[in-house]
């Protein structure tokens, strides 16, 4: 499976952070939009993730890609 993780952090540290994690081990597709390539590393991510933001204040989403967006080129 492949997921979108997408994000949009109010606070600059908090946001640093979040773009750190998932630089790790996803792919990014631009400045707050990466792609992840497996399940367990994307309930990693999103547990480490759900530790450092604001829910009151931030917005992180992710999405099951199926279909023919597994074929996109990224450049």
């Amino acid at each position: 499976m492949q997921y979108l993780i997408c994000y949009d952090i109010s606070d600059d540290k908090r946001l640093a952070k979040v773009h750190k994690i998932l630089t790790k081990d996803c792919m990014p597709c631009q400045k707050s939009v990466f792609i992840c390539y497996d399940s367990n590393t994307k309930n990693r991510l999103m547990q480490q993730v759900s530790n450092v933001i604001n829910i009151k204040e931030d917005d992180v989403r992710c999405f099951q890609i199926t279909g023919a967006v597994n074929n996109m080129i990224v450049i």
